[in-house]
């Protein structure tokens, strides 16, 4: 198995691996990489940028595709037959890189070509106020009108050479590498302030009862946008798919049948647009 992309949401214990372009498929892990599920094929997931909690982008070999599900679920997000491999974005434009760089304004439901580059854009990455960098097979490229105008970047970089990924530390500094040539920082830095953000959605709310529970349990999760529930053990393995019945409550409470599970201790997590919420609960007899 060779991973095409990671994504990890760090204190989630959300991670996201995608194959290669022989072995498409997304995979999804709900405990730090202990046990995973195939939750996305049918193309090759190259690259994803977070919106905010659970709301996810990716570039794939067939367009744009969004998740509000941490993943779970993905639909089809704008440019279907366009091979992209990278995506990024920011509170006021995102923008997916191919052949070609593509932007939109319109939170993907419109897509505009602004720039071909002649080669792959391997990597993006937003700098200060409106200044974008892309990194490509051909070199790095610069825009500083949030990617409407695209120009080279050199400041020292060797040329022409294929730099596959970028990165800001926390100095505000760019690195990049030249692939065969090592690794190279800008010389001056790249964010110098503050930069736009948008607040998190209020995290959704699980009511469980009676808990413990010897047979019925019933269960009500509030949450904003599309919602994936899960009950799953202590390690995180999924033992059960309460998502159909989550959707037709609509937020109210409704039953299911806990004593198909032996005595112990369980989590259902709900997985929605604000990232991730959990609340454990016991079975006894």
């Amino acid at each position: 198995y060779a991973p095409g992309a990671v994504l990890a949401f760090g204190a989630d214990s959300l991670v996201l691996a995608s194959g290669s372009v022989n072995r498409s498929g997304l995979f999804q892990s709900l405990n730090g990489g202990v046990s995973w599920t195939l939750v996305g094929k049918g193309q090759w997931y190259r690259d994803f940028a977070r919106q905010n909690g659970a709301q996810l982008w990716a570039a794939t070999s067939n367009g744009v595709y969004r998740s509000a599900t941490a993943g779970e679920f993905w639909w089809a997000a704008g440019l279907q037959g366009t091979s992209l491999f990278t995506i990024a974005w920011d509170p006021r434009v995102i923008i997916a890189g191919g052949v070609s760089i593509y932007r939109s304004t319109d939170n993907g439901t419109t897509w505009v070509p602004v720039y071909s580059t002649g080669s792959i854009t391997e990597s993006i990455v937003f700098a200060s106020g409106s200044t974008v960098f892309a990194g490509t097979r051909a070199g790095v490229l610069v825009s500083h009108d949030l990617g409407q105008t695209w120009a080279p970047f050199s400041d020292g970089l060797p040329s022409p050479s294929v730099y596959r990924p970028l990165a800001i530390d926390s100095t505000g500094h760019l690195y990049t590498v030249a692939e065969g040539r090592g690794v190279f920082r800008s010389t001056e830095r790249v964010i110098t302030g503050s930069e736009p953000s948008v607040p998190p959605p209020s995290p959704a709310a699980i009511m469980l009862y009676p808990n413990p529970t010897r047979g019925t349990l019933h269960v009500q999760v509030a949450a904003p946008g599309p919602l994936a529930l899960y009950v799953t053990d202590v390690l995180g393995r999924r033992l059960a798919d309460l998502t159909p019945l989550a959707v037709a409550a609509r937020g109210r409470a409704f039953p299911w049948d806990a004593s198909v599970l032996p005595p112990g201790v369980y989590l259902l997590r709900a997985l929605s647009e604000s990232g991730t919420a959990s609340r454990s609960f016991t079975v006894v007899r």
